[in-house]
């Protein structure tokens, strides 16, 4: 889980601090940028870099990722279920007219905290204004497989033909948590979307 990395981080800074010469200014620790050091075997290292990432090397020279700098967002990209109807140049698309539907499914990431971004991905066949409905269901491991299900009817975007474009979905998954499997049904009556694909971004 994302907090236990916070946690193992703060230790092995304290670690440091007691045992290494790392500066200490209004309660906050100062960890100098370094290159990767060479392993120490039997021990672990904790340090940062010039690109902003806190790291843990291994008695045997690994290299993990603690925390990220920036903005931690972590994305999970869900191809339909269906499989694709055509292409626009090479992306593979799945191509839904009036009152089609196309579907996805995915369980949210153990490391899930807050969401960030829920977007349906989609390649336009015209400049236009485009309609769609998307139906969603939640539900935990041993939960009834309509527990949580609820939608989002009639939203509208403008989209210029051929632009790839992000179709947000996220109001309809408010709530979701680490390890809810989802299922996504999402249709038109805007003849005719290209479906490229489901994106979930989150902290």
């Amino acid at each position: 889980m994302k907090y236990l990395r916070y946690i193992i981080a703060l230790i092995f800074v304290f670690v440091l601090v007691v045992y290494a010469d790392i500066g200490i200014v209004n309660s906050r620790f100062l960890l100098p940028e370094t290159t990767t050091p060479t392993a120490i075997v039997n021990h672990g290292q904790i340090y940062t870099k010039s690109d902003d990432e806190i790291y843990f090397q291994d008695g045997a020279g690994n290299e993990h990722t603690v925390l990220t700098g920036a903005t931690g967002i972590e994305h999970t990209y869900v191809a339909p279920l269906e499989d694709p109807t055509g292409t626009v140049g090479n992306w593979d698309v799945v191509q839904i007219g009036t009152s089609q539907s196309v579907h996805f499914a995915f369980q949210v990431p153990e490391d899930f905290e807050t969401l960030d971004a829920a977007t349906v991905v989609v390649i336009p066949d015209a400049s236009e204004t485009i309609q769609w409905d998307v139906l969603v269901s939640v539900a935990a491991n041993g939960e009834a497989h309509d527990n949580d299900d609820r939608s989002a009817l009639d939203e509208t975007l403008a989209v210029t033909l051929n632009n790839l474009t992000e179709l947000s979905v996220a109001g309809v998954l408010t709530g979701v948590a680490a390890g809810d499997y989802v299922a996504i049904d999402f249709q038109s009556d805007t003849a005719n979307i290209r479906v490229v694909g489901f994106e979930f971004d989150f902290n």
